[in-house]
């Protein structure tokens, strides 16, 4: 008995973490679509741009990037809305290469001039090898 109440506990511990990781990931904000692009001659520089999900000619704030960068959304300052997270993934350790960090804050306006405003950029330290 003891057994199985462990093998669902780990079951259910699984499948919490994997939702929680993807709700991470998952936009919050239905109005907004997130343009990623690629400017270089590689694919190592991404970049995203968040445009209006209705037309995406309006541009809803800068075009953010970083080298093998992902976007995430996190309520970093706890004020009940979460921000975009413009992040070099960690799984790169290359040196050739500063990690980065981006985070664009979301401001509604009723007059429909909505823009995420960038409100922190910082280099990471690299991961230890």
């Amino acid at each position: 008995m003891l057994k199985r109440s462990l093998w669902m506990g780990s079951i259910v511990a699984v499948v919490a973490a994997g939702f929680y990781g993807t709700a991470k990931f998952r936009n919050p904000y239905t109005e907004v679509e997130w343009l990623e692009d690629m400017p270089g001659a590689t694919d190592r520089y991404v970049t995203f741009t968040p445009v209006l999900r209705s037309n995406p000619k309006v541009k809803l704030g800068p075009a953010v990037g970083a080298d093998y960068a992902k976007l995430y959304f996190e309520d970093v300052d706890n004020d009940g809305s979460k921000e975009a997270i413009i992040e070099t993934d960690g799984t790169f350790t290359l040196e050739e290469f500063h990690p980065e960090r981006h985070i664009l804050r979301y401001q509604p306006h009723a007059s429909g001039n909505s823009q995420f405003v960038l409100v922190k950029s910082e280099v990471l330290p690299h991961l230890p090898h």
